[in-house]
């Protein structure tokens, strides 16, 4: 799982239009992610998962829209704000993950993974 000192380091030589990249990604993988909140066969499903998954989603398209716009908001506070649900969720491992699928992958590697 990342800190936010760790997740800022990686991300804050981006350029702008790279952060949207990258943000796209992370909203895709969340998508994913949210998968883990679905009813499956008789077990009911997890609405707190999904809730959350849904929640990060809402915040990274707004940062997106916001970037956009010209609007201000700090690579510094957006990290924050997805630490924080890392560490205050019951889905902190699900959060790690889209994370982590989601970050700039170094020239070179095949589809980044």
């Amino acid at each position: 799982m990342y800190t936010k000192e760790e997740l800022i380091e990686a991300t804050q030589t981006l350029t702008i239009e790279e952060q949207i990249d990258w943000m796209i990604a992370l909203g895709a993988e969340l998508t994913v992610a949210a998968r883990g909140g679905y009813p499956f066969n008789d077990e009911p499903g997890d609405l707190k998962h999904l809730i959350t998954c849904n929640e990060l989603q809402h915040r990274v398209y707004g940062r997106i829209r916001d970037l956009r716009r010209g609007h201000e908001w700090t690579l510094e506070s957006f990290v924050a704000l997805i630490v924080d649900h890392m560490e205050a969720t019951s889905i902190p491992g699900d959060i790690a993950w889209a994370v982590k699928r989601s970050m700039p992958k170094p020239p070179g590697k095949p589809n980044g993974r």
